[in-house]
């Protein structure tokens, strides 16, 4: 049986009987239950409308299952304890008001040192973070978030599974609304306790949001087809290729497809295009005549049609003989369609998608084994030698494909990443970019250049700037759909001011502030281009890309004492951490430090001693 203490209270100019109780969902759905029942954020409890036998009347409307007691003076001291411990869980309707004490007429403030006392786990966790030498606003920010995840689990934290720590997480979120901030910052507290204290393996909540990927069948446009028709040697891998991937059909109904269907076929679904429909009369012909067929279009000696299994086998042979790649990226880009992937990330997929599928000579994905997958992990890093974070974007694309479209899940030790280098990425001095400016004569050219390096602006923002992005009133500029879809604002150096007024008073652009030579915007490659001439010219040996000068603007700004948390915004990194990354390609500090080599006083060996030592040789 559950107990409600019951109080009098006057909330809003109207007497009303406030519910006091130890948070449980149960409980709440029921008094809810209760004509007029509502949440004050004020009393921080439940209250329901005021009558005179209303303890005796809620008693006998639950019928035992809930007691409700009228509150008498103070509680007894374990009831006392629940109510501190209520007080700080965080939870909007466990926060329950301070019992009033006899002795005095203030009510006594509550110590962290005393909240502590009442849970020996939380001082011990807080003795722990001071340790490790935590800043105190982050012990501030961990400590509520990891007191309520041990009362909820009444202490007993030591035996949970990661499965149930992710459902309180999940839990968590959805009943307190938590903003991204207090998210991370309840995930760090828990994995600090498991990891740092109890010396766990690294703990992953992927809270991310989950979509459903339907299989779409593939269809590719004639036009598509028509190379790889024509270098086909049979009709029947022609027909068997048009059904499947021009008309649409899927296996099962082509598997029962009839020999006498061919001719109606033909007549209904080409009509409207002649082209086609000559194409499939000359090979249905060819086929007819060259198989002498029983029954189906697609059948085995017997004259039985095919197993959908045995057919796609000869559908996919078929693309792996005459490699028609198309398909294997028609079917991945749809899949990743459904998700919401970035412009960049599908392209990227993509590639790296077709590279693995090349270098098993375009078999059908899904017979190629586990092992043979983490082969090709292993030939990429240690033969062909690619980069760290190309590995990880391989593993990302086959762990989609696999595990999220076609549903096959992976043995364990498949899909490991490689541990990420930390190199820190080259920039260019004020100097070398004065240089690539003034030597760049192209109007448009130069422009380029100043608006990656004055901007900080990563190459798609580039491309996607517009002329009315540009707010010369307040002097700013709107950069759209940045990395992870995130607007920032930037205000206008004066310099770059009048170069793009004087730009668009030139040229006259209409959507985009750099169009290319058609209509649309300007291309990426044009932009690798115009940076890598800029830097030919003034002959820096450097490997100069656009996103060297997003580096070097950073670099620049912390150099000259910009804060950091500026910084930041400015390039519209999503964390503190990405941007401290430039902290260490601060050249002024690291000139002002001297190192210890030159305190020392030793003898340095003359020209005469070294001039003996040469001849010697």
């Amino acid at each position: 049986m559950k107990t409600i203490y019951t109080e009098s209270s006057v909330h809003r100019k109207e007497k009303r009987i406030k519910l006091i109780f130890d948070y449980a969902q149960e409980l709440i759905k029921k008094i809810r239950q209760i004509h007029d029942c509502k949440w004050s954020k004020t009393m921080k409890c439940w209250h329901i409308p005021y009558r005179e036998d209303y303890v005796n009347f809620f008693n006998k409307q639950f019928n035992g299952e809930i007691k409700f007691i009228e509150k008498q003076g103070t509680k007894s001291k374990d009831d006392t304890k629940k109510s501190i411990i209520n007080i700080y869980t965080n939870k909007k309707q466990s926060e329950q008001k301070i019992p009033e004490r006899k002795q005095t007429n203030k009510t006594k403030i509550i110590t962290e040192q005393e909240k502590e006392e009442i849970i020996p786990l939380v001082k011990y966790y807080k003795d722990s973070l001071q340790l490790k030498n935590y800043s105190p606003s982050t012990i501030e920010a961990y400590i509520p978030f990891f007191r309520q995840f041990v009362i909820y689990h009444n202490e007993k934290i030591d035996g949970l599974s990661i499965s149930q720590m992710y459902e309180y997480v999940k839990i968590t979120i959805e009943r307190q609304r938590l903003s991204e901030m207090q998210i991370r910052h309840l995930i760090s507290a828990i994995k600090f306790y498991y990891e740092k204290i109890k010396g766990w393996e690294k703990i992953y909540f992927y809270l991310s949001k989950k979509y459903e990927i339907k299989p779409i069948d593939v269809k590719l446009d004639f036009d598509e087809l028509i190379p790889y028709i024509e270098k086909m040697e049979e009709a029947g891998e022609k027909l068997l290729i048009l059904l499947k991937f021009y008309f649409g059909y899927n296996s099962e109904i082509i598997c029962r497809k009839m020999k006498v269907e061919i001719e109606k076929f033909i007549q209904n679904k080409a009509e409207k295009d002649t082209a086609v429909k000559n194409l499939l009369i000359e090979i249905g012909k060819d086929y007819l005549k060259d198989t002498g067929l029983k029954n189906y279009l697609f059948e085995n000696k017997e004259g039985k049609h095919l197993q959908v299994h045995e057919l796609n086998k000869k559908i996919y042979l078929i693309v792996k003989k005459y490699k028609i790649v198309e398909i294997y990226k028609r079917e991945l880009n749809q899949a990743m369609e459904q998700v919401n992937f970035e412009e960049t990330t599908r392209k990227v997929y993509t590639g790296c998608f077709l590279g693995f599928i090349k270098y098993y000579n375009y078999r059908y994905p899904l017979e190629i084994t586990d092992e043979e997958i983490r082969q090709y992990l292993v030939e990429i890093r240690n033969i062909l030698e690619f980069s760290t974070s190309y590995q990880n974007q391989v593993i990302n694309v086959l762990n989609f494909y696999y595990t999220q479209l076609k549903k096959r899940k992976l043995s364990t030790g498949t899909l490991i990443r490689s541990k990420r280098e930390k190199r820190l990425p080259e920039i260019l001095s004020i100097n070398e970019l004065v240089s690539m400016i003034n030597k760049t004569d192209n109007p448009k050219h130069k422009l380029v250049i100043a608006l990656l390096y004055s901007l900080g602006l990563r190459r798609a923002e580039l491309l996607n700037l517009k002329i009315n992005e540009f707010d010369f009133s307040r002097n700013v500029v709107t950069v759209r759909g940045g990395k992870g879809k995130k607007d920032r604002q930037i205000s206008i150096p004066e310099n770059l001011r009048e170069m793009v007024i004087e730009y668009i008073r030139d040229f006259s652009p209409k959507k985009y502030l750099l169009k290319g030579n058609s209509k649309g915007k300007y291309s990426a490659t044009s932009v690798i281009k115009v940076v890598k001439a800029a830097a030919d010219r003034v002959f820096i040996q450097k490997r100069v890309y656009p996103h060297i000068l997003r580096h070097s603007i950073a670099t620049h700004m912390i150099e000259q004492g910009i804060d950091v948390t500026y910084v930041k915004e400015f390039l519209g990194h999503e964390s503190i951490k990405t941007t401290m990354l430039y902290t260490h390609l601060n050249s002024d500090s690291m000139r002002k430090v001297k190192n210890p080599f030159d305190n020392l006083n030793f003898n340095k060996s003359d020209k005469k001693k070294n001039n003996k030592i040469k001849n010697s040789l």
